[in-house]
């Protein structure tokens, strides 16, 4: 059975790129194109490994995860940003399981949801 990544991204074009590198590795892929249409969708197609970007118009990616837990989708999260890791305070990074600094490779991308649907959620 293939694992079910949501991958929430505003940006098309990174989007595109990467759901078609996650379905060439065998992952079953759901896009997203902002916080709102991630909410909807994680709901709906109940992934088990959430991939998001951080800012996002209107609910950024860490608003959209907790969103999703309070709906009772408790799945690993990636994050993905151009924002240092270090930026994050530590509450903030208790809400995802893996970052992924920006730019990042499709390998990269593959490597980390890879790591996750196995169930390593060290970072």
């Amino acid at each position: 059975m293939k694992t079910r990544v949501l991958y929430v991204e505003d940006e098309a074009i990174l989007a595109i790129a990467m759901e078609g590198a996650m379905l060439d590795h065998g992952f079953d892929v759901q896009l997203a194109h902002d916080g709102d249409d991630g909410i909807a969708q994680g709901r709906d197609f109940q992934p088990q490994v959430i991939v998001t970007d951080y800012m996002m118009p209107r609910i950024d990616g860490l608003t959209m995860i907790r969103a999703l837990r309070d709906a009772g989708i408790h799945v690993p999260v990636i994050v993905t940003t151009a924002v240092p890791e270090d930026d994050f305070t530590p509450e903030l990074r208790q809400q995802f399981d893996l970052y992924l600094g920006k730019p990042f490779t499709e390998e990269e991308l593959v490597a980390a949801v890879h790591q996750l649907a196995a169930g390593d959620n060290r970072s």
